[in-house]
């Protein structure tokens, strides 16, 4: 049985299971990863294999995670990749890319909650007659409620900061 992979390149470089680079096919699981994936790894090269779980509206970022859905990460599109396409979702990818942290205070996410819950209630208005409004509204909860979740690990851990870690994706391929 031959499976086809589509790499993200330009040239489209398609391969068979048998040509697979190692590095490609030995690539860790996101799951695995997660023991020793931290902070001080940040500007390092790494690769990582994982299930795209959802594209942003915006097609700049998606979110990855593992056969748990315990474990995801953000893969922020970059350098020759511009973003990625909505048929990803549900697909398996190899993943070659930079490792970053962003951290947000306190103070910033109270400051960014209470934009969301401005554009929120404008959008409201406008959603019932509009698609796009539709799903900017659904867009704006699902934020919404990723930065009171910030907000609450902070408070309940005593920490000043909550810390993410992302990918800027140099590469991908993608599973079939």
């Amino acid at each position: 049985m031959v499976f086809t992979l589509s790499c993200s390149k330009n040239a489209n470089t398609e391969y068979t299971v048998a040509s697979l680079p190692d590095s490609i096919a030995n690539a860790p699981y996101i799951d695995d990863a997660a023991s020793w994936l931290d902070s001080t790894m940040t500007g390092q090269h790494i690769l990582i294999n994982a299930r795209v779980l959802s594209v942003s509206s915006c097609r700049k970022y998606c979110i990855l995670t593992g056969s748990s859905k315990n474990v995801t990460i953000r893969l922020d599109a970059s350098g020759k990749i511009n973003g990625f396409n909505k048929e990803l979702t549900g697909c398996e990818v190899v993943v070659s890319g930079k490792l970053q942290e962003k951290r947000f205070g306190e103070a910033e996410l109270r400051s960014h909650k209470s934009d969301l819950l401005k554009m929120i209630e404008t959008y409201m208005y406008t959603a019932k007659s509009d698609t796009t409004g539709v799903e900017r509204y659904s867009n704006l909860f699902s934020e919404l409620r990723e930065i009171n979740e910030m907000i609450k690990w902070i408070e309940s851990n005593n920490y000043s900061q909550y810390s993410t870690l992302s990918i800027d994706c140099e590469d991908y391929v993608v599973l079939n």
